[in-house]
């Protein structure tokens, strides 16, 4: 990494960094004294690399600002993998940062000191604990032969007066596995399943098994699937995940959601990406959710990842599978702080803003909570104030601030228009 760098850069940046790793907390002592030169581990690593395909690799930095003493910081091979390897996390500016604070405490803090103050804070989980989950399977020989004619002969919601419970159902091996209780004649399964057949399963009785587990998941995946599509959402079952299709007409969508003061903010979840000069690019990018139910031990929670659903008219789902891997990652990117801000959202959503979010199966239910659950994390701190090294005189602290201006990842804006990336290489519409 660092054979661009001169002997004298490196002895420069050797003695800025007080020839310790720059990662906050890390003592590693990166180099020593050998042969004259103090280099035996010449962990140098570039902010913004020499290689297109490098990371945080930035196309308007020339050359020779990439081999400058300023793209380079020291790291220990441990923490130089983990920022390469974490590109969300690890930006430029955030380098920028460390690389600065880190120089400018080896200059004012005396020798042995803890340099790094640490902070404590609490994080919210991507999770929302479950709270109620039927407590028995029934199962029952089936009268059809195949799963779409099972869906066509059952009494859905809706169809029959005083009816609004959900009606999941796995149709396997010729059996109906459901939560309702099959051998009930007035039941939504009554003209599909031999009713005398019925059989009941407890429910900790099939998460003890294999086979049993992934049915009873299967069964609460198809209930929260049944009322996030009541609710408006599409299924991509592709990608098995759920994203809002834009308005009738062609027209930016929006979501009300509830914040934490109680208060209705409206979120545009649904918008096509509009280029700085000419026409709408006729691309559309829709807030989307994967999400899945997880045991743990005896209790179940919900896990959330929000990413992004790519059309091309708002509501027909681009073929991402005829791009390249690179850009199929890229489509989904979600930088740090709108993927905060994205969990609360979809969270918040998920529960209509209530405590408790009940979905009504039978005589039981699938209950979520909406106290998402925290950790407590304690790390190195990195302030917000614009650093000014110490010992840098004004000429060159300009210097440092224009590049940093220069290099730093811009966030991607929660309302904007305009596309984060260029999507030519995505095939046609399926």
């Amino acid at each position: 990494m660092a054979e661009q760098l001169s002997d004298a850069g490196y002895r420069q940046l050797c003695e800025l960094s007080g020839n310790t790793c720059a990662y906050p907390g890390c003592e590693f002592v990166v180099t020593s004294k050998e042969h004259g030169l103090a280099r035996t581990r010449r962990d140098a690593a570039r902010i913004v690399s020499e290689a297109r395909q490098g990371p945080r690799w930035r196309s308007e930095v020339a050359n020779e600002e990439r081999r400058n003493l300023l793209n380079h910081m020291l790291l220990c091979e441990e923490h130089h993998t983990m920022v390469d390897s974490n590109l969300r996390i690890y930006s430029v500016g955030v380098l920028v940062k460390m690389k600065s604070d880190h120089e400018a405490l080896v200059v004012n803090q005396p020798p042995g000191q803890h340099r790094i103050p640490i902070a404590e804070e609490q994080v919210r989980l991507a999770v929302l604990p479950v709270v109620g989950v039927p407590a028995a399977v029934y199962a029952a020989n089936a009268l059809k032969e195949d799963f779409s004619s099972t869906c066509r002969a059952i009494l859905h919601r809706g169809q029959r007066p005083g009816r609004s419970d959900l009606t999941p159902f796995l149709h396997v091996n010729g059996k109906i596995w459901a939560f309702h209780d099959l051998s009930r004649s007035d039941g939504p399964f009554a003209k599909v399943v031999q009713r005398n057949s019925t059989t009941r399963h407890e429910a900790r009785d099939m998460w003890s098994t294999q086979d049993g587990h992934r049915r009873y998941v299967h069964l609460l995946d198809k209930v929260l699937n049944l009322d996030l599509v009541q609710r408006g959402l599409e299924w991509d079952k592709q990608s098995d995940r759920y994203w809002f299709p834009a308005e009738a007409g062609g027209r930016p969508r929006l979501a009300e959601v509830r914040n934490e003061t109680g208060g209705l903010r409206e979120r545009v979840v649904a918008h096509e990406q509009i280029f700085q000069s000419g026409p709408p690019s006729g691309l559309w990018r829709h807030w989307a959710l994967e999400c899945r139910f997880e045991s743990v031990g005896d209790s179940w929670a919900l896990s959330t990842r929000p990413t992004y659903q790519w059309t091309s008219d708002g509501s027909t789902p681009l073929n991402v599978a005829l791009a390249s891997g690179k850009v199929s990652r890229k489509l989904d990117v979600i930088y740090h702080a709108q993927y905060l801000d994205q969990v609360v959202f979809w969270q918040n959503w998920l529960t209509r803003g209530q405590p408790l979010l009940v979905s009504q199966i039978a005589n039981a239910s699938l209950v979520l909570s909406a106290e998402a659950p925290t950790t407590t994390v304690v790390w190195p701190t990195i302030g917000d104030r614009v650093f000014r090294p110490s010992g840098a005189d004004e000429e060159e602290l300009q210097a440092l601030l224009e590049y940093q201006k220069a290099l730093d990842l811009q966030p991607d804006e929660l309302f904007s228009t305009e596309p984060d990336l260029v999507l030519t290489t995505v095939g046609s519409a399926v």
